[in-house]
């Protein structure tokens, strides 16, 4: 639902849905420490445009919360007039189980694919071909 909460400029809601995320992935984390053999695999599909800035004039729109330290936290949803769009950012993926070590910096889908099959990653030629 994260992403939902980001189409509709809501950052309390996608904040929310971080922490429900959290929280599965500490469900998963307890099963794996009974069942080794888990692979767990955390992604999202795409990136957006929402970001933490410095101030209110900062972005397009933007939205002030206060942290747990009680201090104030602009966000901008920068690229568009309503809402946020998706970005072409990489994004972060992590892993933690058999394969897990496979999961490092930049990754490719189809190596991902690979990974979560049992398969090693493919090799790619110093061409990049």
């Amino acid at each position: 639902m994260i992403d939902k909460q980001e189409h509709g400029s809501d950052i309390c809601g996608a904040i929310g849905d971080l922490r429900e995320l959290d929280e599965a992935v500490q469900v998963a984390l307890a099963f794996q420490k009974k069942n080794p053999d888990t692979l767990i695999i955390v992604t999202g599909d795409h990136a957006h445009s929402t970001q933490i800035v410095g101030g209110v004039t900062d972005g397009k729109q933007v939205a002030t919360l206060q942290t747990a330290d009680g201090d104030p936290m602009t966000v901008a949803y920068s690229t568009s007039d309503v809402g946020s769009d998706h970005t072409g950012t990489q994004i972060r993926v992590a892993a933690s189980g058999p394969q897990g070590a496979n999961v490092t910096g930049v990754i490719d889908q189809t190596d991902l694919f690979r990974t979560m099959l049992g398969r090693s990653p493919s090799v790619r030629s110093p061409s990049g071909r």
